[in-house]
């Protein structure tokens, strides 16, 4: 939701015959808005880097796991048709 400020309504002919006329332009409250701003915008980007980076680096576990998975599951199988092998030799030797 946006906060609309209305412009305040000035008096000329009263603020003129002041000693010391000034009219306040709301800088304060614009530069604390303005660092309010910057500061959420930091923490936004400070936020999402760190998601990508946790991100990236469970993928890369995930990816680690699934090759030493996928890597036992090539040896079993190479063992399983080693051991055929040899049982397939047995049975021509002693079949």
């Amino acid at each position: 939701m946006t906060h609309v400020r209305r412009p305040l309504q000035v008096n000329l002919q009263a603020l003129l015959q002041q000693q010391n006329p000034t009219i306040d332009l709301g800088v304060q409250s614009y530069e604390t808005s303005t660092r309010n701003f910057l500061k959420a915008v930091t923490n936004y980007k400070n936020r999402a880097m760190t998601t990508i980076s946790e991100r990236r680096n469970h993928q890369t576990q995930e990816k680690k796991r699934i090759l030493d998975k996928t890597q036992a599951v090539e040896n079993e199988t190479n063992q399983c048709k080693l051991r055929e092998i040899e049982l397939v030799a047995r049975m021509f030797v002693f079949g």
